[in-house]
């Protein structure tokens, strides 16, 4: 119980820090167009592009769950907000169903069972993104139709925030593909 409260506390630092990093990057451009208008545009273009430092999968799945209890989880794939402006964080990872449980007792998720076609209509094909230029657009390794024939989604609304943690696991809780968002 308590170890559910503290690394949800972890996962909400973690989201809640970026949230404060992108309010003081675009704080400061506000006051830069209120009370220098003619330097606008050069600071709209260098902050909005302001780099964030870059995490590798480990450090992105610890700073989310916080370190898990077991070493059933192996990080395969992942891409962190790459700048202020960058929404989101993606994260494709091997775990175990005692991990998973853990993982999904952090917050209140909402679920729901994916078949082939929800699937398929979430993300119809693999992104073909230029994946050097910030976007929305999922990594071309985003393909949630590898958990299998279905899958369930789980996902967890920040009430008074801008944020939304979406996990799509594996029926039998093997593999999960995370998705935070952050506007």
């Amino acid at each position: 119980m308590l170890w559910g409260f503290f690394s949800s506390f972890a996962a909400n630092i973690a989201g809640v820090y970026n949230m404060i990093l992108k309010f003081m990057c675009y704080h400061i451009v506000y006051l830069v167009m209120i009370k220098l208008p003619e330097y606008s545009l050069i600071v709209v273009v260098l902050l909005s592009s302001c780099s964030l430092p870059s995490r590798g999968g480990k450090k992105i799945y610890v700073d989310f769950f916080a370190e898990p209890p077991t070493d059933c989880v192996k990080v395969l794939e992942s891409r962190d907000a790459r700048a202020l402006d960058d929404c989101c964080v993606w994260l494709h990872f091997k775990t175990c169903p005692k991990e998973a449980a853990r993982i999904l007792s952090q917050v209140h998720y909402t679920r729901i069972k994916m078949d082939k076609r929800s699937m398929d209509l979430e993300y119809p094909a693999l992104s073909t993104a230029d994946e050097s230029i910030i976007s929305s657009d999922p990594p071309k390794w985003w393909a949630i139709k590898q958990l299998g024939d279905s899958c369930i989604k789980y996902e967890y609304r920040h009430s008074g925030k801008d944020y939304i943690q979406i996990v799509y696991m594996s029926v039998d809780s093997s593999e999960v593909y995370y998705h935070d968002i952050a506007w």
